[in-house]
């Protein structure tokens, strides 16, 4: 096997279960599988952010404004974004596929998918813990 095969083939994104209560049925939470955004779904949005930041380096990111700031600059972006990240934790398949999951998504409580997307963004490295990792850089 080639080097690129083997990275190409690696399960590197992170992954857990997670609970909506909102989408739940008869008091029992509704349970998906969040996975770390891949590369590019990330990019978007450090993309929507970069002229909120200015030449900011990541060094002198304030993480709690940027966390803020991603709140509301990526409000009409999170469907687009967390189709690729909402799993069925039994069939590890896209609970959101294509332009309608986007649409079924748009739908969606606001506070319920910034919830989702706060935890994506956790295991995707750009919440807090994330910053802190680049600021260290």
């Amino acid at each position: 096997m080639s080097l690129r095969s083997q990275i190409e083939e690696a399960r590197d994104l992170k992954e857990e279960e997670y609970e909506v209560p909102e989408w739940g049925v008869g008091g029992v939470p509704c349970k998906l599988l969040l996975k770390e955004m891949h590369g590019s779904a990330a990019a978007r949005v450090l993309s929507a952010l970069r002229p909120h930041m200015g030449g900011v380096k990541a060094k002198d990111i304030d993480a709690d404004a940027v966390n803020a700031e991603m709140a509301v600059v990526t409000m009409e972006q999170l469907p687009v974004i967390l189709h690729a990240s909402i799993f069925d934790p039994e069939t590890r398949e896209l609970v959101f596929p294509g332009e309608d999951g986007i649409a079924a998504l748009r739908a969606k409580s606001s506070q319920v998918m910034l919830r989702i997307f706060n935890r994506v963004s956790m295991l995707s490295g750009l919440g807090a813990d994330g910053l802190d990792l680049a600021k260290a850089d």
